[in-house]
């Protein structure tokens, strides 16, 4: 099973880049599942984040740094519905399975246990390519949390064809 770990800086375009290659790769035929965690900005600061299905396009609220019932990690509280959304996205891609899992971000939080952190296992040990969003500077960690074994590294600031090219889907050019 491949694994797929999309990198680039805190506010970096992750979610973004996520989000077109999962479509890039419907577009090509592939089942793709999981979920994207786009982000939400209230005058230039991160408000949030919302949560959507990959495969579906389902989107409800995750996380919003005004107090709301459910867990707390740093400035944001998270909303019981959106993790178990996470969770559900997940669990029903695998069980399809798809030829891709997408969970974004994998962090800190995760390599400590919490968030995603549960789910990893059951991805990496499935039939099917984990993609996941890392902040470049948690790759290491979470490659050595999880015990991942040479990870295809994707930086957000390379082309998506080049992406797609290390997936299989299109010619790789080398300079």
């Amino acid at each position: 099973m491949d694994i797929f770990i999309i990198t680039g800086s805190l506010h970096g375009g992750k979610t973004s880049f996520a989000a077109r290659l999962a479509e890039a790769l419907k577009k090509a035929g592939r089942s793709v599942g999981g979920f994207v965690s786009p982000g939400l900005w209230n005058g230039g600061v991160r408000s949030g984040f919302d949560i959507r299905d990959v495969f579906s396009g389902e989107t409800v609220p995750l996380a919003r740094t005004e107090a709301v019932s459910g867990y707390r990690f740093r400035q944001f509280s998270f909303f019981p519905e959106g993790i178990e959304f996470g969770f559900s996205s997940v669990k029903a891609s695998l069980g399809r399975p798809d030829d891709y899992v997408f969970i974004d971000e994998v962090g800190k939080m995760e390599t400590q246990g919490m968030g995603w952190g549960p789910l990893i296992p059951d991805v990496l040990s499935s039939r099917s390519a984990a993609v996941f969003a890392v902040r470049a500077e948690y790759a290491g960690l979470v490659a050595e949390t999880f015990s991942i074994k040479r990870p295809v590294i994707i930086d957000i600031e390379a082309p998506l064809e080049a992406a797609l090219a290390f997936m299989g889907l299109g010619p790789l050019y080398c300079n």
